[in-house]
């Protein structure tokens, strides 16, 4: 969990990318495989949203996914106020049941 609270003070020191795309790309996997190893979780298109997301267990309450690319591009666009961090904190804080 570690390394998912650096991806903030990566995209900080990065500031407003050139190929945001690429960047948004290549931090989003990494987000998304953390998830995945840590979790138990995989990779799934989402047809609503559009967008590639890792779903993981969360007990006996079904799963939920969290949407990586979608909010490492929030991060570089909206700034500190989309933190990656605290969505790693509510994936960890969800999977562990203590928010439901």
């Amino acid at each position: 969990m570690e390394s998912v609270w650096k991806l903030d003070g990566i995209v900080k020191a990065v500031g407003t990318p050139k190929n945001l795309e690429k960047w948004v790309l290549s931090m989003g996997s990494f987000l998304g495989e953390a998830f995945r190893h840590l979790y138990g979780g995989r990779w799934e298109w989402s047809d609503h949203w559009k967008t590639w997301g890792v779903t993981f267990p969360l007990g006996q309450d079904g799963e939920d996914a969290a949407h990586v690319f979608a909010k490492v591009q929030k991060r570089f666009v909206d700034g500190e106020g989309d933190s990656i961090s605290f969505m790693g904190e509510v994936v960890d804080q969800r999977v562990k049941g203590i928010i439901p």
